[in-house]
This record gives structure tokens, C-alpha cells and sequence, in this order.
């Protein structure tokens, strides 16, 4: 039995080198990458599966082993979700993703500051909530004065009754 060394790619683009017998049948390598915890296990009863190809060269045929696929060690498997008599196309994947852009080096650079400006600015912030919070009192007991009207008497008096 030879050993083979390979990369697998998982539907979320995460890679994964084993090492794995020429032996074994897609089958065989989806139960060890499940057990593995490196994809998911997917129901039957949504007609899914997982299929593997080897990048740039072939789809991984269902009761052929690595050796009869012509794999080779230094090959990258990929594993993808395809959904059985949907014409065979590939599934959107279940987790969320975002592009990544790398900015340029340029924009990479960072401004050093002495610590007494992060000290500074963290008093200008207590004072500026410090009266934010003194004129939100005086704010809202002159709007308070202003809602009592005419119409609001005959409650207050009975207030105090």
C-alpha cells in the first residue's frame, strides 16, 4: 500500500495536508475528513454529497481509488457539495463569507503617539460626558416646565390634595 501526500480544500476554502493511503475511495477519504472534523456531515435526505477533484485534473469517480484516479502526492483535492440529479451543479456554501482586499503597503502604516495624548484624550472625553450629562438635566427640566400648560392644573392640584 503506498501512502500519499496531499492537500484537501473544503467548500469554506480551508486546507488540509494528510497523508493517505493510494487505496482509498472517495468515500473512504469523506468518512475520515468527517471524523477529522474537517467538513460537516450532510444529510442523504437532501439528495447532497460530497464530490472530490483533484484541481486541474479530474472528478474523483465513486468506487475508484486514489491510485486508479492517477493521484499523486503534492495534489490538491478539493471537496465540494453537489446535489444528486441536479445536473450535477455546485452548491452555494452554507457559511457566510466577505471579500478580502489587502490594502496597499502605503496605506499599511501606522502613526506612533506618546501615551500622554491617549491619556489626555481619555480627560477631554470624561469632561465632555461630564457636561453633556449636566446639560441634559438642565435641557430636560426646562422641557418638562414648558409641558406643563393650563390644561395640566386641575391634575396638579388634586396632586396635592
Amino acid at each position: 500500500m503506498d501512502r500519499i501526500h496531499v492537500t484537501f480544500v473544503s467548500p469554506d476554502y480551508a486546507e488540509m495536508d494528510a497523508e493517505v493511503e493510494s487505496t482509498n475511495t472517495p468515500a473512504q477519504i469523506v468518512a475520515s475528513l468527517i471524523d477529522e472534523k474537517f467538513i460537516l456531515p450532510i444529510s442523504s435526505l437532501d439528495n447532497l454529497y460530497y464530490c472530490l477533484s483533484v484541481i486541474g485534473k479530474t472528478m474523483l469517480e465513486e468506487g475508484r481509488t486514489l491510485a486508479d484516479s492517477k493521484v499523486e502526492s503534492g495534489d490538491r483535492i478539493r471537496v465540494s457539495v453537489v446535489q444528486r440529479g441536479g445536473g450535477g451543479h455546485v452548491l452555494p456554501r452554507a457559511s457566510f463569507s466577505a471579500p478580502v482586499r489587502i490594502p496597499e503597503r502605503r496605506e499599511l502604516t501606522v502613526d506612533l503617539v506618546p501615551i500622554d495624548y491617549i491619556d489626555r484624550l481619555e480627560e477631554y472625553r470624561a469632561d465632555q460626558t461630564r457636561w453633556e450629562t449636566i446639560a441634559g438635566i438642565f435641557a430636560g427640566g426646562y422641557s418638562e416646565s414648558l409641558s406643563i400648560g393650563p390644561l395640566s392644573y386641575p391634575l396638579l392640584s388634586q396632586a396635592h390634595q
